[in-house]
């Protein structure tokens, strides 16, 4: 999934972060969000703890699905709810600091 965090000075820092889809069956889960085809926009001054997407998944076996996001820098920034997708932000957003480049997964365990 790709986001971009916007400055108060409108200047643009992209942060790439890897999201996965987990589930019991033989058939991948897949994401079905129409943001991972485009950008989700975040401002750099949203406050911690508020929800900036819903991640949605569908599997074909009707399994169910677990959230979450990977990586350590990508954590820092971001958790998601296991069970309901929803991303919400843990600490500031610093277009400064942000140095993250990773892709968006989905996987079986």
């Amino acid at each position: 999934m790709k986001c971009h965090f916007a400055a108060s000075n409108f200047l643009l820092s992209l942060m790439v972060l890897d999201f996965v889809c987990l589930g019991l069956s033989n058939r991948l889960p897949y994401f079905i969000n129409y943001f991972f085809d485009t950008y989700l926009l975040i401002n750099e001054d949203t406050p911690v703890g508020s929800s900036v997407t819903q991640l949605l998944a569908r599997d074909l076996d009707n399994d169910r699905l677990v959230f979450g996001v990977v990586g350590e820098e990508a954590s820092r920034f971001f958790a998601v709810e296991s069970v309901t997708g929803v991303v919400w932000l843990r600490q500031p957003l610093d277009r400064e600091v942000m140095s993250l480049a990773a892709r968006r997964q989905a996987a079986t365990p």
